[in-house]
């Protein structure tokens, strides 16, 4: 078999492309800017050691869940520069105070974009907080080895389908090796996202600075976007109003295909699960609207790492009934597929933006509405 008959199938962890010993394997973007492999035939030995790291080749059924937890950090600061309770940035400060190095999704520039960076590269700062971008693998897999052959502590974020790929790539455990991955909404567009900011750019005469998802302008559980220009004007604007962010969240149009039927859903082969709690059993902790973490332990690295941290946060543990939600297949997956299709020939017609407003952002009125009345009642 060859790795390019996975078709749409493909997660995009180019752990292929990252294993090959000729180079022969290039990714090439499609319509919607989602990397899929292709196999330059001068270049194949016909080795077969694509395949054999390619996640949805080789996915093996993992034994799960083996400490749940919620909580959130001790310090305050870091809760609010976090999407949630900041529970990441407590693992990575113990990493970087063994002297070790912490990889991580980050945004790049010109054009805007998200890959994977390491703190020898960015600071902490700029790994932190949610992404809802599909992050560019590139080279990071080559560099977390040599890292590790270099007997520093590394700890890798990613996607559940990105961590997997990492893993196959290595081919051994290393036990300087911490990986964490977490509950996944799926791999948003590169090229949408691009389309989005240009059309923000243009109506708000600067280039963009930042980009943040849910930086809890409204709270913790309401998510939000804020985009900073160079002209010092910002966009601010409810998840649910905003065409790039609606379509990731609420409607599933912006989606890579495979993430609609996600075998990594309930077979994550990280050493931590990270996410949102929204279910119950938070004993003991205030359930404000600041941010509260899911953090779940899956290897005894997991245990360990997690024991280390636990001096700098507030946790309580919960059962599995509290966390169920987190490893649901995606509701009506076949309706947003649908959907999806649907949207694509209408970008096809009318790009981003337009397709975006003709399909999905007709009810906006309603919403609006809703937010003015909780506003004047508050």
């Amino acid at each position: 078999m060859y790795i390019e008959e996975v078709g749409k199938a493909c997660t995009g962890c180019m752990a292929c492309k990252s294993a090959c010993r000729t180079d022969a394997i290039r990714m090439i973007p499609d319509e919607e800017g989602f990397p899929y492999p292709k196999v330059l035939a001068d270049k194949c030995k016909d080795c077969g050691l694509c395949t054999r790291v390619c996640p949805m080749l080789n996915t093996e059924e993992r034994q799960m869940l083996k400490k749940l937890f919620c909580g959130r950090a001790k310090d305050k600061e870091t809760v609010r520069k976090s999407s949630s309770g900041g529970v990441f940035t407590a693992l990575a400060e113990k990493v970087l105070a063994k002297g070790g190095v912490v990889f991580g999704a980050a945004y790049e520039k010109d054009p805007w974009s998200v890959s994977y960076k390491s703190t020898e590269e960015v600071s902490l700062d700029a790994l932190r907080r949610s992404k809802y971008v599909e992050a560019h693998v590139g080279d990071s897999f080559h560099k977390v080895k040599v890292a590790l052959e270099a007997g520093k502590q590394v700890l890798f974020v990613g996607t559940p389908c990105h961590v997997t790929g990492l893993k196959l790539f290595l081919t051994k455990d290393y036990p300087n090796l911490l990986t964490v991955d977490f509950i996944c909404g799926g791999g948003a567009s590169p090229r949408y996202f691009q389309e989005h900011l240009a059309t923000l750019e243009k109506k708000y005469g600067g280039k963009v600075t930042d980009v943040n998802f849910r930086p809890k302008l409204y709270g913790w559980k309401e998510y939000a976007l804020k985009i900073d220009f160079d002209n010092k004007k910002t966009y601010k604007a409810y998840a649910y109003l905003d065409t790039y962010f609606r379509g990731f969240l609420h409607e599933g149009t912006i989606k890579r295909e495979t993430c609609f039927s996600c075998r990594f859903r309930k077979n994550h082969a990280a050493d931590i699960i990270l996410g949102d709690f929204w279910g119950h059993g938070a004993a003991g902790i205030k359930t404000d609207n600041e941010g509260l973490s899911l953090l779940i332990t899956n290897s005894e690295k997991g245990e360990v790492a997690l024991l280390e941290i636990a001096p700098f946060m507030e946790l309580c543990e919960i059962a599995p009934k509290d966390v169920a939600y987190a490893f649901e297949p995606y509701k009506k997956a076949q309706e947003k597929i649908e959907k999806k299709k649907a949207f694509s020939e209408a970008y096809k017609k009318w790009g981003f933006e337009k397709a975006a407003k003709k399909l999905y952002m007709k009810k906006c009125m309603i919403f609006k509405l809703k937010k003015r009345i909780k506003g004047l009642l508050k």
